[in-house]
């Protein structure tokens, strides 16, 4: 998978409309509570009566509307096990080993016509002390989205872009949203701000030891982007995250993503091979709230006239926070 980075609301921009901005910030807040979850735990029995059952097992729901206003939170930690990082420039080949396991973490707020993205955490190591993992502020120098910084983009007849005044001066944040161009909105479906296109058939029941097998385009389900390879699902049970009922999958096989942009604006190729994995799905929307992976992975990223491969085990988790507003 991609090398994901965190994102969180901090305060001001230097957008046109300083007070709309200010009052969309406010309303973004994370509120307390809204952290990413674990799976386990009851179902929220707000949503335990919308899941739908019949004799022959669970099925996935079409009908609901996507909410419109989603408060969001994703957490990615990459436990890597001795992965080989190689890089060629100008000066030379360089290669290093990477262990231990590396946190980002990312908010952001949507409503109808407008998405708020910040960076809240660049792989922040974590290391054990005390029986506790803590965070190190230690950031990769590849990092290439400014720590702390939001994104204001709006809908406009073209589609998304970003909200930044001719007297913009945060040069970072400019190459930023740059760098996201038209990739956003596959990026918000990764996220979880817009409903994943591939989905599961609400026609079909499921039940334990059913499976299904992705290719080309529907692994989309999996990774929003344009896709290639084999990959096989087995329907193990029901499970809540965070008091959301999700349909739990186990996941094996294997990918190619092409120039896959990532939310700080970096691109990679990239091959996985899933030697084990699972993913928790919402039964209400398509959406995945946790994804738990152990892959090996082969990422190549270039920059400038630089070139670095990472290769690898990577054992990854992803958990959402997915607070939608219903009215």
């Amino acid at each position: 998978m991609v090398l994901p980075r965190g994102l969180m609301l901090l305060p001001m921009l230097l957008v046109s409309g300083c007070d709309k901005i200010t009052e969309l910030m406010g309303s973004a807040a994370v509120e307390p509570g809204l952290v990413t979850a674990e799976p386990g735990g009851d179902v929220d029995a707000t949503m335990a009566g919308l899941v739908m059952r019949t004799a022959d097992g669970v099925t996935f729901r079409r009908d609901l509307p996507f909410p419109t206003e989603i408060r969001g939170k994703v957490r990615v930690v990459e436990d890597r096990k001795k992965v080989r990082l190689m890089g060629t420039s100008a000066v030379g080949r360089e290669s290093e080993w990477l262990d231990g396991k590396v946190e980002t973490v990312v908010s952001y707020f949507k409503r109808s016509g407008e998405f708020l993205l910040t960076l809240d955490q660049a792989e922040r190591h974590l290391v054990e002390k005390d029986s506790e993992e803590v965070r190190e502020v230690v950031k990769p120098a590849s990092s290439g989205a400014p720590e702390g910084k939001t994104l204001h983009y709006v809908l406009g007849e073209k589609g998304w872009y970003h909200k930044g005044a001719r007297s913009e001066t945060d040069f970072e944040v400019i190459v930023w949203a740059d760098a996201l161009g038209d990739d956003l909105p596959n990026l918000m479906v990764e996220a979880g701000a817009h409903p994943r296109s591939q989905w599961f058939s609400s026609a079909r029941a499921w039940r334990a030891g059913d499976r299904i097998v992705l290719t080309g385009n529907t692994i989309r389900l999996l990774e929003p982007f344009n896709v290639g390879g084999r990959v096989t699902l087995v329907f193990e049970g029901e499970e809540a995250v965070g008091g959301h009922p999700c349909g739990v999958f186990s996941v094996e096989g294997a990918y190619q993503v092409k120039d896959r942009p990532n939310l700080q604006g970096d691109r990679h190729d990239i091959e996985v091979t899933i030697q084990s994995g699972k993913i928790w799905a919402s039964l209400l929307y398509p959406v995945i709230l946790y994804e738990d992976f152990d892959q090996i992975q082969t990422v190549t990223s270039r920059r400038g006239g630089a070139k670095k491969q990472m290769q690898g085990r990577v054992c990854l988790t992803r958990s959402r926070a997915w607070q939608p507003v219903l009215k």
